[in-house]
């Protein structure tokens, strides 16, 4: 009967755990890439900073030409927590990660077990409020999440985006647990043949009480799987159409960046901060 009942468990976690440590449902932590950490020094909060200090070094779990992910344990909020790092490239521009992430009615193509993904409110075009609700079997509640994400694109073209919990934009639906603990970070670089690099780093703790030993495997498989998803889902035609306030750079003969095009409000907003 224990093991049986586990393996439900298991089945649930398995579905769930990648919006628990991606996306909508990920907020942001430490980047291990000293490069990425000054990207984003502008942009994470203080709150975020304080809240994951790591505690093991990275172990690499899959390792390809052009996708690596490992894992860690991790301290947050004064637990123990299971953070992955994922690096990958694809094939289009930089816009098309905005582009995805705002498709909230095909995040299932990419991502499991979505029940409903609902933007709250856009306060500004670099700033995003979601609701999030998973579906989970019986005897489970369902979990909702909301989390506002942050983002700033650097003078070297790079882009880092920041997303935190922010409970207090939406209340909890009645009959569903709120997922509260919620770290991550994303940065992205544009390289040439028209190609981007993204890295992400994030924690969750989904609540409840299942055991690391039984949630954590299946923790790392099912988010392998969304996060190669992820990689086939950004390289496709219909999301490469670019955002007005992501400045998309190209690339001189000598391999260095340069504006497409300097007469957009975002070009010309990096060029006016390289002057300062």
């Amino acid at each position: 009967m224990l093991v049986k009942r586990a393996l439900m468990v298991a089945s649930h976690w398995r579905n769930s755990w990648p919006w628990l440590l991606m996306l909508l449902s990920m907020q942001s932590g430490a980047v291990s890439d000293p490069i990425a950490n000054n990207v984003a020094a502008g942009i994470v909060p203080a709150t975020a900073k304080a809240a994951s200090t790591t505690t093991s070094p990275w172990r690499s779990y899959r390792q390809s030409a052009q996708f690596e992910m490992s894992y860690r344990d991790t301290k947050s909020a004064g637990q123990s927590v299971l953070a992955i790092q994922v690096q990958f490239v694809f094939q289009g521009r930089l816009s098309a990660f905005f582009q995805v992430l705002r498709d909230t009615e095909h995040a299932e193509q990419w991502l499991d077990s979505v029940d409903s993904v609902r933007i709250i409110a856009s306060p500004s075009p670099f700033e995003d409020w979601v609701h999030t609700t998973l579906d989970t079997p019986w005897p489970l509640q369902k979990r909702d999440m909301v989390t506002c994400s942050t983002w700033l694109q650097q003078i070297d073209y790079s882009i880092g985006m920041s997303v935190v919990s922010c409970n207090d934009k939406s209340p909890p639906l009645p009959g569903t647990v709120r997922i509260e603990q919620l770290q991550a970070h994303w940065m992205l670089r544009s390289l040439p043949d028209h190609q981007v690099q993204v890295l992400y780093t994030g924690t969750a703790d989904a609540g409840g009480r299942l055991p690391r030993w039984l949630s954590d495997p299946v923790a790392l498989t099912s988010s392998l799987r969304s996060f190669r998803a992820l990689q086939r889902q950004l390289s496709l035609p219909v999301y490469q159409q670019a955002l007005s306030e992501v400045c998309e750079p190209e690339y001189s003969a000598a391999g260095l960046s340069l504006a497409a095009d300097v007469q957009t409000a975002a070009c010309q907003k990096l060029v006016s901060r390289t002057k300062q």
